[in-house]
């Protein structure tokens, strides 16, 4: 009954999204509130000498500002699924002022983020030339990288708090499991997940001599020491089988035809302006 209800309303919610997506298009939305960004910026004066530093300054807006009411629209579905479907099968352990604080902090991030990432890219633009395709995908596979070590170690943190898994039976048993499948691992940590959620759940992050096996507490409390090996093993298994390289390569390849894409539009005028984008 949970996986379906939780189904049907992933669906749902999918649905919505595509609808708003599909009208922010017809409906010149986008072109409305990239305007609006042009017009805020002349407003308060944050336009600048050079032309590049402007367009850096109104796509962060306009990112800002879609992130935003992205943000708001979807807020209303992440209550329904946190305090009514988990709830409903006792699943939910977050309380409101939790639910309030991680919303403010997704979106500080992705302001962080974009303040980082949109100035890369546009100066990519601005300077590639004929190799803006090959350049574009070498530094978004580069960001991928990054980020896939910067989640586990900068980003987790502000939502969830490690600590180290004690010496004992456990620990023993999950760097054993390490060793059985030839994957180095530096350390085992434990992270408070049942201050959201009672649903356990282990994940391995890092690289190399950095690599670190990460339980989560509800998954200790709930399942005995063969059960919790059994998920670890699950986690290995992914290091084992290089499902992140794949996972790296799968996007690359998708970004390199994305960027292709990108440049024949970038020299299409005709097709930006049948958008309702003139400047």
């Amino acid at each position: 009954m949970y996986n379906a209800e939780k189904m049907e309303f992933s669906i749902l919610h999918k649905i919505f999204d595509t609808a708003i997506e599909v009208l922010l298009w017809i409906f010149f939305w986008y072109v409305a509130i990239w305007n609006w960004m042009d017009g805020l910026m002349n407003t308060f004066a944050l336009c600048a000498d050079q032309p590049y530093i402007s367009d850096i300054i109104q796509a962060w807006m306009f990112s800002i500002m879609l992130t935003l009411i992205e943000s708001l629209l979807n807020i209303p579905f992440s209550i329904y699924h946190n305090f009514v479907i988990e709830e409903k099968y006792g699943f939910n352990k977050m309380t409101p002022g939790t639910f309030i604080c991680d919303e403010i902090k997704k979106f500080v991030i992705v302001m962080v983020l974009y303040a980082a990432i949109i100035p890369l890219l546009l100066w990519i633009i601005h300077v590639s030339g004929p190799a803006l395709v090959l350049t574009l995908a070498a530094c978004s596979i580069g960001l991928i990288v990054i980020l896939s070590l910067l989640v586990p170690t900068v980003i987790v943190p502000l939502f969830f708090t490690y600590s180290d898994l004690e010496e004992g039976e456990l620990r023993d048993a999950v760097l054993n499991e390490a060793r059985k499948t030839d994957v180095s691992v530096a350390e085992v940590k434990v992270i408070d997940g049942s201050k959201r959620s009672s649903h356990s759940n282990a994940f391995v992050s890092g690289f190399w001599s950095f690599r670190k096996v990460v339980l989560f507490d509800t998954l200790i409390a709930q399942h005995p020491v063969e059960e919790v090996c059994a998920v670890v093993n699950h986690e290995l298994g992914h290091v084992v089988h290089k499902h992140v390289l794949q996972q790296v390569f799968m996007s690359s390849v998708s970004l390199t035809i994305m960027f292709l894409c990108f440049s024949f539009i970038l020299d299409n005028k005709g097709i930006i302006n049948s958008f309702g984008f003139e400047n």
